[in-house]
């Protein structure tokens, strides 16, 4: 069971889930990936700790592995590419694996022409959350691939932030302007490809062969996984129901009672 540690953001979560059925080659409901995902957009904001040492939100994305790990998951995807600072602390404290999605992203860019040229000309553009830029997730992943990672300047960073800002709060047609400006200024540098590497911005964008979606990438290899491990006798356990307990004032009408959200994931929102 493919386990998804989502909600950052909701957005960038339904975006890949959606990639990852439209990804499968399945005839029927039964021939798709069954998945468990534990969104929960309150996990603390990972650039805004990476950039000025806000609260770090380890603690949860440690949680969430570990409550997938109890559902069942035997493989974990995060469609988040900030949160992969803190993959090898994830990684540590899973007992299954998970997987990065900058190694996905390079899976991707050894299938383009610029794969098989010289390590001068292997050179990507990379629009990203600032945290992700700063803490060099994918230039230093990639450097050892050989690849070249050519980042936004500091004012063009700092729109690209307000272009995911506009793309969380559903302003989709600002957030898709201001990406589309940012990728002509990084072809003006002389990249002609540019990989989106926040989950957000593909969720705003058309399909392009300029662009490396992170999202995408991340599907298509948990579909490999996929087809991969699967042998045709594909079995899910079933899960107990929920338990009840009956009211004292009547005994046909059961009460469930549901955990709260501050008991799955984080402190009291007052």
């Amino acid at each position: 069971m493919l386990g998804i540690l989502g909600g950052m953001g909701p957005l960038a979560t339904v975006d890949f889930l959606k990639k990852v059925v439209e990804q499968t080659n399945g005839e029927n409901d039964q021939r798709h990936i069954p998945t468990v995902t534990w969104s929960v957009p309150q996990i603390p904001d990972r650039s805004r700790h990476i950039m000025y040492g806000a609260e770090s939100p380890l603690p949860q994305l440690s949680r969430g592995i570990l409550q997938l790990q109890s559902m069942g998951a035997s493989i974990i995807a995060i469609p988040c590419n900030t949160a992969h600072y803190w993959y090898e602390q994830l990684s540590d404290c899973s007992d299954i694996k998970i997987l990065h999605i900058v190694d996905a992203v390079h899976q991707q860019l050894q299938s383009l022409p610029i794969a098989s040229t010289s390590r001068t000309e292997r050179v990507v553009g990379l629009l990203a959350t600032s945290g992700a830029v700063k803490s060099s997730i994918y230039q230093t992943r990639l450097s050892t691939q050989g690849w070249t990672v050519v980042t936004p300047d500091e004012r063009a960073q700092e729109q690209i932030m307000q272009g995911i800002a506009f793309a969380k709060a559903g302003k989709t047609a600002t957030a898709r302007a201001i990406f589309l400006q940012e990728i002509e200024n990084l072809k003006l540098r002389g990249v002609q490809t540019v990989i989106l590497g926040c989950t957000e911005i593909p969720s705003v964008l058309d399909p392009d062969a300029l662009f490396i979606d992170s999202n995408l990438a991340l599907a298509k290899r948990c579909v490999q996984w996929f087809n991969a491990s699967y042998n045709g006798d594909l079995v899910i356990e079933n899960t107990a129901p929920p338990k009840t307990t009956l009211s004292k004032t009547t005994s046909a009408t059961p009460t469930i009672t549901a955990p709260t959200i501050e008991s799955l994931c984080v402190p009291s929102f007052t």
